[in-house]
């Protein structure tokens, strides 16, 4: 009986050890890296707010902040979720430089957010983000800059674009058929003109590609369906300018 009240109490033990140290495991997993909390502090005073809708960006635990998510390790900032769900309430941003320090930075969802002042120099600043996956950027009033080039292109791990219902007026981004990575890209109604690049159908992973809208975006169907486009599942050229008719089947 003595011998078993002490291996009880040695089990004990061991559970109150291992609910110490999971807890402070997790406890540390929650606090923001100090250059993360620099980065997003930059980017909160760098923009107008008049709503209060990050009125819960106070103290220096930005993993709890509304709209950010850190990894479980180190407190890294992996994810910013700042879509508008109530467009009339306005959150213009002035700078996106700030975002270049999130360097473990997976998703980043703005729509719905102004960024008609950020400048034309915030795809280069993106593009220096390693692990970025995702970005939502639709309705956000970009204009026209630096986004119809883009030499060296960074984005080894970018899987979604979303660019739709922009400003851009400038060519095709033809860059973008040398990511690789991309299952799907919407580009609708952003203003771009010239030549859909035939290399789109040979991007390996591309389930759907949303061009529709931009009206001055022209191809030559026999061409572009010639492609392998392995993956499509859906492919929406609608309202652009093309030499033949798409949807004739005696022309693919």
């Amino acid at each position: 009986m003595e011998r078993l009240q002490v291996c009880m109490l040695f089990l004990v033990m061991l559970h109150s050890i291992a609910v110490e140290f999971a807890c402070n495991a997790q406890n540390g997993a929650t606090n923001c890296s100090a250059n993360d909390l620099e980065a997003l502090v930059d980017f909160k005073n760098g923009l107008n707010d008049p709503e209060n809708r990050l009125l819960s960006w106070q103290g220096r635990d930005c993993c709890k902040w509304r709209g950010i998510r850190c990894s479980n390790t180190a407190g890294s900032v992996i994810k910013i979720d700042l879509h508008n769900p109530f467009p009339v309430d306005s959150v213009d941003v002035t700078s996106f430089q700030w975002v270049t320090s999130l360097v473990s930075l997976k998703y980043l969802g703005m729509n719905q957010v102004g960024l008609s002042m950020v400048g034309s120099t915030w795809l280069e600043m993106l593009n220096q983000l390693p692990h970025l996956t995702e970005w939502h950027l639709s309705s956000c009033g970009l204009l026209s800059g630096s986004i119809s080039y883009l030499t060296p292109v960074n984005f080894s791990s970018l899987a979604v674009i979303d660019l739709s219902f922009n400003s851009f007026k400038s060519m095709f981004p033809s860059w973008l058929v040398n990511i690789s990575s991309l299952e799907y890209m919407d580009l609708s109604n952003s203003g771009f003109r010239g030549r859909i690049p035939l290399g789109s159908s040979e991007i390996p992973r591309l389930r759907y590609l949303n061009l529709a809208l931009n009206k001055n975006l022209s191809a030559n169907c026999l061409e572009l369906f010639r492609g392998s486009w392995k993956q499509i599942e859906v492919f929406d050229l609608g309202s652009n300018n093309y030499k033949e008719n798409c949807l004739d089947p005696s022309g693919i």
